[in-house]
C-alpha cells in the first residue's frame, strides 16, 4: 500500500472523485443517519425505560442545553443505547468487497477478483456474540455492567470495518448521540403502535432515481404510505424547541 504522499495526481483525483461522488457520498451522509434516528425515536416512544435513563444522564451533565462535543464522552448510557440501535437496526444491512488477493477461510478458497457480500444485519444478531440478540441492552457496551459481553471486534460493523470503513463514522455517531440526548430530554413521545408490529423495509434508489426529483417525491410518498406509523409528540419542556 502507498503512503498518502506517494500517490500520483491521477490517484488522488480518483480518490477525491470516490469520496465526493454526489449520488453516493451525500446520501450516505444523511440517509443512513436519518434511518438510525427513526429507529431511535421508535424505541424511545415505545414506553421503555431507556428514555428515563438517558434523561437522567443528560440532566447530570447540565441538561439538553449543555450537550456539546465536550460533553458527549460523559453520556455513556446514551452512547451505548445508540450502539444498540445500530446493532439491531443497522442502516446498511449488507455491503460488499472485491477480493484483491486469493485467500482461504474455513477451508474455502476465495480467489482474487471475486465479490464478497457481508451482512451486518445477520452478524449483529449472532447469539454467540450478543446474548439475547434481539433485545436492546445498552449495558452490553458498559464495562462492569451485568449485561456487558465482549464480542469479536468485527462482530459489530454498522459502518463496515478495516481500511474501507465509512469515512464519516465518528461524526455520524456523535451526531446520533447528541440528537438522542436532546430528543429524549426535551420531548415526550408515545407511539400509537407497539414496536413489535413495526417492520423495516428495503428500498433501492438507483442513480437515475436520485437525480430525478419527481421520482424522489414518488418514493417519499411510497415510504409514508408503507410506514403507516404515527408518533404522538407532546410538549415536555417550558418552550417547545425544534431538534
Amino acid at each position: 500500500a502507498k503512503k498518502f504522499d506517494e500517490l500520483s495526481k491521477q490517484e488522488l483525483a480518483e480518490i477525491r472523485g470516490e469520496l465526493y461522488e454526489p449520488d453516493s457520498f451525500e446520501p450516505a451522509g444523511y440517509d443512513t443517519t436519518a434511518s438510525a434516528m427513526g429507529w431511535i425515536c421508535a424505541h424511545l416512544a415505545d414506553g421503555s425505560s431507556h428514555r428515563d435513563a438517558i434523561r437522567t444522564e443528560v440532566n447530570a451533565v447540565g441538561g439538553p442545553d449543555a450537550v456539546t462535543i465536550d460533553v458527549l464522552p460523559k453520556l455513556t448510557y446514551t452512547a451505548s443505547f445508540v450502539k444498540e440501535i445500530l446493532r439491531v437496526h443497522p442502516p446498511a444491512i449488507w455491503s460488499g468487497r472485491t477480493v484483491t488477493d486469493t485467500f482461504e477461510i474455513h477451508g474455502h478458497t476465495i480467489p482474487a477478483g471475486e465479490k464478497i457480500l457481508f451482512a451486518p444485519h445477520v452478524t449483529h444478531r449472532l447469539q454467540s456474540q450478543f446474548p439475547e440478540p434481539n433485545a436492546i441492552k445498552p449495558g452490553r457496551w458498559i464495562d462492569g455492567h451485568p449485561d456487558h459481553h465482549e464480542a469479536h471486534p468485527y462482530a459489530y460493523i454498522p459502518f463496515g470495518g478495516g481500511p474501507q470503513r465509512c469515512l464519516g463514522f465518528a461524526f455520524a455517531t456523535q451526531e446520533l448521540i447528541a440528537m438522542t440526548a436532546i430528543f429524549a430530554s426535551r420531548l415526550y413521545a408515545q407511539s400509537e403502535r407497539k414496536l413489535s408490529t413495526i417492520q423495516g423495509f428495503i428500498d433501492l434508489l438507483t442513480k437515475n432515481d436520485a437525480l430525478d426529483g419527481r421520482r424522489r417525491n414518488e418514493l417519499k410518498n411510497e415510504v409514508q404510505d408503507m410506514a403507516g406509523q404515527r408518533i404522538l409528540i407532546v410538549e415536555d419542556s417550558p418552550t417547545m424547541r425544534q431538534l
